[in-house]
């Protein structure tokens, strides 16, 4: 056994020595290769380059989603859309809000648990019906000052004004369905500015009842990618009328983030602002539905961020910096959708919203944001892909990235570097090429199961350039070096020693050696009568003769 060891540790020396340089270029790969993935998945630093590493890696992972093809969502989410059909019907956007009043009212006749907008109401109803009318009171008022008003005459004013008031509507509407989500969005830079900044303040109270405020470990999250994040840095944001606040059950954002590349992979489920935490309308609507309030959600931090939203029995796995990745269900359309003009002329059947969660928002091209996604480049609505997230948050189903995932990508970086660098270096060229082939098909196989039927996304790019990179550093100098100097010394052997020995002293090198080897042998002498003149009459050298 010891000699046995003995062996193997000498062959593993001759082998090191052989192929010193072969095995140094793996070392460096090796190297290089985990520096990259800690700059580009580990720390926060941007930079152009390990931007365009990460987009390549993305882009891996918009293949994966393209060769998963469509799954079905399942229940419960439906979209009201405003699409063509309802600028065609309804008018030209922005409709007047008894269209949404009479749509609020249909959706809670249909028996539907959640109504979410994908839309805010920071203005009044653009209702020139009412506005004049309205005038028309100023100046009768105006005009009877000294004398006793008609009031048959302001009766019928009143009540023309009230079938005229759109905005009232739509807040009656809101009031008689209790689980109605109102949306907003956060603004920056110019946008920011705002001419009411008394309505902001005013929205803002309402919104100090709808934050996070169950945070384990707060103090974590000062130093955290979270509030150091640019992408979530906001200097105000548009608020929804108080009439339409004061009924609704809850507020979320609606902000879509895209990647550097412009593709949007994931959304933030928490922004900071002015001190305090706030959840997306996704997360809103997910409570809603779940019969859950924002305080029964706990926010998790630890040292390097945010760990994790949880609530009921949903475990949001964020990254530190408060991003889920979204697991997309398909294309555009993948999602049951009925236009509003449909819903407002009662021509759908409502068992099609019967105990579902209904988000209302803009499709028509020019009237919302249009999202680049895995699966399509365009005609992807920001409504649908609210749509994606919130069955994610229903059927507690994520696209896990974290420290899972890491350590995976860390083990085949190694295994791709070192250990097949043993098979490069000690291979012939054209079976490591073979085994490299192999390798590499099996690894695009595991990383597309794990993907596909366990939703775990591990980096596909970094790992294949690592093999890559050996194979090529390390058979290109195989090819320019070891096997020049082989064929050298094999051409010079081939004047003196038969093609026999030659074939065996490329199959086993280390029998090449200039000093001799001791061995017990047999030597049989014999006489061959006539064997001189015989061989004399023969053309071929004597050595091959046996």
């Amino acid at each position: 056994m010891l000699a046995r060891l003995k062996g193997i540790l000498s062959k593993a020396r001759q082998y090191s020595t052989q192929h010193r340089a072969g095995f140094l270029i793996s070392d460096t790969v090796c190297l290089v290769s985990l520096i990259l993935y800690v700059f580009v998945y580990w720390t926060a630093h941007r930079n152009p380059f390990f931007d365009f590493l990460h987009s390549l890696e993305a882009k891996t992972l918009d293949l994966r989603f393209k060769l998963r093809g469509t799954v079905s969502p399942g229940l419960p989410v439906v979209i009201v859309a405003i699409d063509q059909k309802s600028e065609d019907i309804l008018g030209r956007w922005p409709f007047p809000r008894s269209y949404f009043a009479e749509a609020v009212d249909v959706l809670r006749e249909a028996g539907a648990r959640v109504i979410a907008f994908d839309a805010n109401f920071p203005q009044p109803d653009q209702n020139s019906a009412f506005q004049s009318l309205e005038q028309v009171r100023k100046d009768y008022q105006a005009s009877v000052k000294t004398k006793a008003p008609d009031l048959a005459f302001t009766s019928q004013l009143k009540a023309l004004e009230a079938q005229a008031d759109n905005d009232r509507k739509f807040a009656e509407a809101i009031s008689r369905f209790d689980n109605v989500i109102l949306g907003y969005i956060f603004l920056r830079g110019e946008e920011a500015k705002t001419e009411y900044p008394e309505r902001l303040n005013e929205f803002l109270n309402y919104l100090s009842f709808q934050n996070y405020t169950n945070i384990v470990h707060p103090e974590r999250a000062k130093g955290s990618e979270l509030l150091n994040d640019p992408d979530l840095q906001f200097d105000s944001l548009s608020p929804n009328l108080p009439l339409f606040a004061e009924p609704a059950k809850n507020f979320g954002y609606f902000n879509i983030i895209p990647d550097p590349d412009g593709t949007v992979r994931r959304e933030p489920v928490i922004i900071p602002f002015k001190g305090a935490f706030y959840p997306s309308l996704d997360v809103a609507a997910a409570l809603a539905y779940l019969d859950l309030r924002v305080d029964q959600v706990t926010v998790v931090f630890n040292p390097n961020g945010l760990e994790r939203i949880d609530f009921g029995k949903v475990t949001i796995p964020t990254d530190p910096g408060g991003f889920v990745q979204v697991d997309y269900y398909g294309p555009s359309r993948t999602f049951p959708t009925v236009s509003l003009a449909d819903v407002v002329m009662r021509k759908k059947d409502p068992a099609v919203f019967r105990d579902r969660l209904v988000l209302i928002g803009p499709t028509a091209t020019g009237i919302g944001d249009m999202a680049v996604t895995p699966f399509t480049q365009m005609n992807f609505s920001g409504v649908e892909v609210h749509a994606n997230f919130i069955t994610n948050l229903l059927q507690g189903n994520f696209l896990r990235r974290g420290i899972r995932e890491n350590c995976i990508d860390l083990f085949f970086l190694v295994f791709f570097s070192l250990l097949a660098g043993i098979v490069l270096n000690t291979l012939p060229p054209a079976r490591a090429t073979a085994v490299s082939v192999v390798l590499l098909g099996g690894f695009f196989w595991l990383a597309y199961d794990l993907f596909a039927y366990h939703r775990i996304w591990i980096a596909a790019f970094l790992p294949t350039a690592t093999l890559g990179a050996n194979y090529a550093g390390v058979i290109s100098y195989r090819f320019i070096f070891e096997e020049r100097e082989k064929r050298k010394v094999l051409g010079a052997f081939h004047q003196y020693v038969p093609p026999g020995l030659i074939a065996q002293i490329r199959q086993h090198p280390e029998l090449l050696r200039l000093y001799g080897e001791e061995k017990e042998l047999t030597a049989l002498f014999a006489d061959i009568r006539a064997f001189t003149t015989l061989s004399e009459g023969l053309s071929l050298p004597p050595w091959s003769i046996s």
